[in-house]
């Protein structure tokens, strides 16, 4: 299992809601599934154990940015898997 680490993207598997980790609060040297993980999810920011995440695989997920006329948002959305 690939530990969770600052800055990635993860899903929570109860609510489908998806953060960024902000902080790593606790990491256990015995057990990785008993790290303490600081979401940031829709402005509040929660903590977590790994088990109730999923990490979401980079290669699946893209940034993509309006120009700077119309930014005002950053737009992120998986792409859709190639058959």
């Amino acid at each position: 299992m690939e530990r969770i680490l600052k800055g990635d993207l993860v899903s929570i598997k109860k609510t489908e809601e998806v953060g960024i980790v902000i902080d790593i609060e606790m990491r256990s040297k015995q057990n990785p599934d008993w790290d303490v993980i600081c979401v940031l999810l829709d402005g509040t920011v929660k903590e977590f154990s790994p088990r109730q995440m999923v990490k979401k695989n980079k290669k699946n997920v893209v940034k993509s940015v309006l120009p700077a006329s119309k930014q005002d948002k950053l737009y992120i959305y998986r792409e859709k898997e190639k058959e």
